[in-house]
């Protein structure tokens, strides 16, 4: 492993090394479900040294409920991918999902355009149409209370469709193909923060059209 490499790892183990009950609990009251109190982690993954993944269980103290939370954490910028995997892999049953990154400088975020705050952002926009909970949260430095205590509250989602409605896996994977790969190639009229603008449409709604030299349109 380079220096480089150990910084990053270095990074993320005093951040999300860090994340405490109290933090879990302090950023649920953010997002505006504090009514639940934090019990206990289920599991944990570690993707790499510097991206790990908990579930964590959620109970109300008035009344018998129960609930799961889905914690992704990244060094570098967010990804595409944390959210595929909080809604369709390992968070797939858990009712909040919530994915942190420290927005540092990785390596492994390189020429990578599904790696971008702004792409995700949109993204997470999108998927809140439908009733997934999804929050984006960005934790600097290595005082995880203090950067807590800087972010705003979060707005309370309105869900427009129902969870009977989320997109396939595959319909997800294809707009996220044309929305981000294909459509950053464009980089002179690309925004990645308008990349899920219009929301996951269906791929029959998909209709790019290529043209030749000789003015041919090879329909894709």
């Amino acid at each position: 492993m380079n220096n480089t490499a150990n910084r990053e790892t270095e990074s993320v183990k005093k951040v999300f090394g860090k994340l405490s009950k109290d933090d879990a609990f302090a950023l649920l009251k953010k997002i505006g479900t504090d009514n639940f109190k934090f019990v206990s982690i289920e599991n944990k993954w570690s993707e790499s040294d510097n991206h790990k993944s908990i579930i964590c269980n959620l109970a109300k103290e008035i009344r018998e409920e129960t609930a799961e939370a889905y914690i992704d954490l990244k060094h570098g910028q967010p990804t595409t991918d944390q959210v595929f995997d909080a809604v369709y892999g390992k968070g797939a049953k858990c009712k909040i999902r919530i994915i942190i990154y420290d927005g540092e400088i990785s390596e492994e975020d390189n020429d990578n355009p599904a790696a971008n705050e702004f792409v995700v952002w949109s993204l997470i926009a999108a998927m809140n149409e439908y009733p997934l909970y999804l929050y984006l949260v960005e934790l600097k430095g290595e005082d995880i209370e203090k950067s807590l205590c800087e972010i705003d509250d979060f707005e309370e989602l309105e869900p427009e469709y129902s969870i009977e409605e989320i997109p396939t896996l595959e319909e997800f994977r294809i707009d996220e193909f044309w929305d981000v790969y294909f459509d950053s190639l464009n980089e002179g009229f690309y925004s990645p923060w308008k990349a899920f603008s219009e929301g996951l449409r269906n791929p029959k709604e998909w209709h790019w059209m290529l043209y030749t030299e000789q003015r041919l349109e090879i329909p894709l």
